[in-house]
C-alpha cells in the first residue's frame, strides 16, 4: 500500500524546492504551513487541480512571486514506480511564445550512501526514454528524509511536438543509463520510472490556456 502521507509530503517538498532552497532544507513545518496556505490562495484565481492517480492534472505555481513571468504552469502525473516522482512538463509564462514549449523534467528519490551528489550536478547521462536513446541533466540534489532527491531535466520541446511524440502510447518509462564516468548503480538504487499517459493531451492544453491566460492578464 502506498504512503500517502510521505506521497503528499514528496509533492510539498517539490513545491518547496523551487520556491525556496533554504526553506526546503530546513523541511520546517512553518515553511511547509506557509506553502499549502499559498496554494489555497492560488486555487481562487488560477488552475490547481488536485492529483488523481496515473492521471494527468495541472497546477499553478506563483512562487510568492509578484512577477508572473517567474510563475511556472505545471502537467504531471505521479511515477508508478516511485509514486512521489511525478513526469512534469513546465510551463513558464513569459510571453505567449512561451506558452507553446514545454520543459520536461522529474525527480528521482534515492537512499544512496552516496555523500556528495553535488559531484554529479550539471552532468548529462545518458537515458532511455519513451523508447529512444537521449540524454538528460542532472540539475541538482537535495537532502530528503532518509535519502536524497534527485532534479532531473529531460527535454524542452513544442507542446504540439510533445502530443506526437507521445501518441498511440498508454505509458511511458524513462530510464537512467550508465556511462564511461558515472556508475548510475552508485547514485541511484531505483533507476527507472515508469508513467501513465492518460489525460495528457487535455492537461496540455489546459495549461498552455492557463499561461496565456497569464500572460494577457499584463497587458
Amino acid at each position: 500500500m502506498k504512503n500517502l502521507y510521505l506521497i503528499t509530503l514528496f509533492n510539498l517538498l517539490f513545491n518547496i524546492s523551487i520556491a525556496d532552497e533554504g526553506c526546503f532544507k530546513s523541511l520546517s513545518l512553518e515553511c511547509s504551513k506557509n506553502l499549502e496556505s499559498k496554494i489555497e490562495e492560488i486555487k481562487k484565481h488560477y488552475i490547481h487541480e488536485e492529483y488523481k492517480n496515473d492521471l494527468w492534472t495541472v497546477h499553478t505555481e506563483t512562487f510568492d512571486k509578484k512577477n508572473s513571468k517567474d510563475w511556472n504552469i505545471f502537467a504531471s502525473v505521479n511515477g508508478k514506480i516511485t509514486d512521489g516522482d511525478r513526469l512534469r512538463v513546465r510551463i513558464i509564462p513569459r510571453n505567449i511564445e512561451s506558452c507553446n514549449m514545454g520543459n520536461i523534467i522529474t525527480t528521482f528519490y534515492t537512499y544512496s550512501n552516496v555523500k556528495n551528489f553535488s559531484d554529479i550536478e550539471n552532468v548529462l547521462i545518458p537515458a532511455y526514454f519513451n523508447d529512444r536513446d537521449i540524454y538528460v541533466k542532472i540539475l541538482s540534489s537535495h537532502k530528503f528524509l532518509a535519502g536524497n532527491m534527485i532534479f532531473i531535466d529531460v527535454t524542452w520541446n513544442k507542446l504540439e511536438d510533445l502530443k506526437r511524440f507521445f501518441s498511440k502510447k498508454n505509458e511511458v518509462s524513462l530510464k537512467l543509463m550508465n556511462s564511461k564516468h558515472l556508475n548510475i548503480d552508485e547514485y541511484f538504487d531505483i533507476q527507472e520510472n515508469l508513467f501513465s499517459l492518460e489525460g495528457l493531451d487535455r492537461a496540455l492544453d489546459k495549461a498552455k490556456y492557463q499561461c496565456i491566460k497569464i500572460v494577457n492578464s499584463r497587458v
